[in-house]
C-alpha cells in the first residue's frame, strides 16, 4: 500500500483501518480503542488462527475451544474480513469427527 509516495508494509487488526502514526501517537488512544476479533464467552477460546482462502475470498477463523463442563470442541467461521464479524461454519466436538484418533488430531 502506498501513502503519500511511501511503500507502507503493516498489519493492523481493529474494527476499522487506522493509520498506525495516528494510532501510536497517544498511547492511551491505542490502548482505549483495542478490541478482541473473536470472542465466544459460552464456549471459551484457545489456540485461534485465522488466514485468508483466495479461493473463497473469506478470512477463515479456526480456534479450540471449550469449558471444563463441556469439554473441547473445534470452531471454524468464516468472515469477509480480518476483524469479523464471524460466521459460524463448524461447531463440533473433534472425537467426534474422527479427528483425534491416533495420528489424526486438531490439537
Amino acid at each position: 500500500m502506498l501513502r503519500d509516495g511511501v511503500r507502507v508494509t503493516f498489519w493492523h487488526y481493529l474494527e476499522q483501518l487506522i493509520w498506525a502514526a495516528e494510532i501510536y501517537s497517544d498511547p492511551k488512544c491505542y490502548i482505549l480503542q483495542r478490541t478482541p476479533v473473536f470472542s465466544d464467552p459460552d464456549n471459551g477460546v484457545m489456540r485461534t488462527s485465522v488466514t485468508f482462502n483466495a479461493g473463497l475470498g473469506r478470512y477463515l477463523l479456526i480456534t479450540q475451544q471449550g469449558t471444563q463442563e463441556r469439554g473441547g470442541f473445534i470452531g471454524i467461521y468464516e468472515s469477509e474480513a480480518p476483524w469479523g464479524p464471524w460466521a459460524k461454519v463448524l461447531f463440533e466436538d473433534p472425537w467426534e469427527l474422527g479427528l483425534q484418533n491416533g495420528t489424526n488430531t486438531v490439537y
